[in-house]
């Protein structure tokens, strides 16, 4: 477990992302102190902090996300600043490049293991008043090699927008709607994996393809979306705010309109072995605790029980690196192992459209 230590850069704040390198270290993207932090492989070492908060080179704003790109170094997406930072294995900045061109900024970087770049835009931004849920539309564009755009991958309804509001003695926002479904992607080969969320539809996104391609459904339906999981919902988000702002948090979420049933899936993972693993949507957060392995062809593999919900960032062949929290609330990474049984036959790594 990493984020407990006695150091500075033991505690996290709020983790965006993190991978586990070759050598067995761990780099870890923390949005809300705006750094990244590399720990030390089990045989030990001091952890490594790079980048912090500004908007010089090198600097963060909002990181979010963190690709191992081999030789080339690892590279940190800043949502806030739309760049790609690049380091070395030492820390030191190799480069700094902007996304440009684009029709709207980008809230997601993401790379093939083919070297293909692919961009999610960032959800909209809303200050409408309260009123009838509204959707929003999330575009996937398809990157050049210097971040500028080759091409529209596809075009997906995003979170429900419900409107926002402030007062209350302390501040209450309230913009996407609870329970809003979010696409997930995940890269594999030259492709990306996406889950609408809303459906137990999977789709893959092939940059030599004009539409994406389905490559199974699942079959499940979001659960309904009763007076008991709306409570729990409340009683969560309340836990996060300040308590000045509980009130007015009342007045807005009951005269929020919701919707009739959960997403299907919160997240989707493409692991080294090709399997495709969806984790159910749960509440109050999202992020529950039982994942579903598929093969790309849709035959069901496993359904797994995580020791506990939370975000995974990373599925690895025998480990599963993922978010979690102390008693008290407070962020940790955890590494749990995995276990898989022999004989399982190994996905090929060129494509998964060889799959649709």
């Amino acid at each position: 477990m990493l984020g407990r230590g006695p150091a500075p850069t033991d505690l996290f704040e709020r983790i965006a992302d993190a991978t586990r390198l070759p050598d067995g270290r761990i780099a870890v993207v923390d949005e809300g102190l705006a750094r990244m932090v590399i720990f030390p492989a089990a045989s030990g070492g001091e952890a490594q902090v790079v980048g912090r908060r500004g908007e010089g080179p090198g600097e963060f704003t909002r990181p979010v996300s963190v690709l191992d790109r081999g030789e080339v170094g690892l590279s940190v997406f800043d949502a806030a600043l739309q760049r790609l930072s690049t380091f070395g294995s030492d820390g030191t900045l190799r480069s700094d490049r902007r996304v440009g061109g684009l029709p709207l900024p980008l809230g997601m970087l993401l790379r093939t293991e083919e070297g293909v770049w692919l961009g999610r835009s960032a959800d909209r931004l809303s200050r409408a008043q309260l009123g009838p849920l509204t959707q929003d539309t999330v575009a996937y564009l398809w990157l050049r090699d210097d971040l500028s755009l080759s091409g529209l991958a596809w075009r997906v309804p995003g979170i429900l927008i419900a409107g926002a509001t402030v007062g209350g003695g302390g501040q209450f926002g309230f913009r996407e709607a609870p329970f809003s479904p979010s696409p997930t992607q995940a890269a594999f080969g030259r492709c990306v994996v996406v889950s609408p969320s809303a459906t137990g539809e999977v789709l893959i996104l092939d940059p030599d393809r004009e539409e994406p391609v389905r490559l199974f459904d699942t079959g499940r339906n979001g659960a309904e979306v009763t007076a008991r999981v709306w409570d729990a919902w409340k009683q969560d988000l309340f836990q996060q705010i300040p308590q000045a702002a509980v009130p007015e948090g009342e007045r807005v979420l009951d005269a929020l309109p919701r919707p009739d049933a959960l997403p299907v899936y919160r997240s989707v993972k493409v692991d080294p072995e090709g399997f495709i693993w969806l984790q159910r949507y749960a509440v109050p957060r999202g992020y529950g605790p039982i994942w579903d392995v598929f093969t790309p062809s849709g035959e069901p593999i496993v359904t797994l029980d995580f020791p506990a919900g939370g975000q995974v960032f990373e599925i690895g062949t025998r480990y599963v690196l993922m978010a979690g929290e102390t008693a008290l609330g407070e962020p940790v990474l955890r590494v749990h192992p995995l276990e898989r049984p022999d004989g399982r036959p190994v996905v090929d790594h060129a494509c998964l459209r060889d799959a649709a």
